[in-house]
């Protein structure tokens, strides 16, 4: 088993903190890279990600065959992605060409940050393809959507 990055973080608190709670990096690479499907995604501290990539591979593999069910015209389906973490789903469905747009909404910030970075990565430069939101879903939707 060979380490890549160790971070520290304190917390007093009885459960887990939250995602903004300061990380200290003390060793190796700052964010982890992960490829999944046909995309590679930037993992930093904070940042949700499945843990499990066989699995989610599963898992958005049959995203992808259920929004093609649904979607006659994929250049004009949006996939508004709530709890969006990295961007994996919404990233993979635009990788796979089955929605034309993609607008991810998560609380937390580092996630943001990496699902930004994720979209540039993968080839998703422009405003018009891809656009995350860091903040609660139920503050921003009603503006968001209309």
């Amino acid at each position: 088993l060979k380490v890549t990055s160790i971070f520290f973080q304190e917390f007093g608190g009885v459960s887990h903190p939250g995602p903004d709670h300061p990380v200290q990096h003390v060793f190796g690479k700052k964010s982890l890279e992960e490829n999944l499907g046909k995309c590679t995604f930037q993992i930093s501290p904070g940042a949700f990600f499945q843990t499990n990539t066989e699995g989610a591979e599963v898992l958005y593999n049959i995203v992808v065959e259920r929004i093609k069910e649904v979607t006659k015209d994929p250049k004009d389906t949006l996939l508004l992605d709530v709890c969006c973490g990295t961007g994996t789903i919404g990233l993979t469905c635009l990788k796979e060409e089955v929605v034309g747009k993609l607008v991810g909404v998560d609380i937390s910030e580092p996630a943001i940050k990496d699902a930004e970075i994720n979209a540039t990565k993968n080839g998703y430069t422009e405003p018009s393809t891809t656009r995350f939101i860091a903040s609660a879903a139920e503050k921003i939707l009603p503006e968001t959507m209309k």
